[in-house]
């Protein structure tokens, strides 16, 4: 992976939409979270964005070192589709 470290890693964050809740969800965050680490590794920063629900995720998400983002609007509403 050499060969994509560049400075581009530290301007812009890489940004990851995921939701969970305490019943679904917590497996995909995982995997993000694996892939948000290897960002790390070539020296980006990461920010999740996630909807109502998933706030006790925020602890373990905010101790890897990432941004965390909570939404206004709850997952798969129109306020969230609308949303920018």
């Amino acid at each position: 992976m050499g060969a994509f470290h560049s400075e581009n890693f530290r301007m812009q964050p890489l940004v990851i939409r995921v939701d969970a809740d305490s019943k679904m969800g917590i497996g995909h965050v995982m995997r993000c979270m694996a892939l948000a680490q290897e960002w790390q590794e070539l020296g980006g920063r990461v920010a999740f964005l996630m909807a109502p629900g998933g706030e006790n995720l925020h602890p373990r998400l905010r101790a890897q070192g990432f941004e965390v983002s909570l939404l206004a609007a709850p997952c798969a509403s129109i306020e969230d589709a609308r949303a920018k």
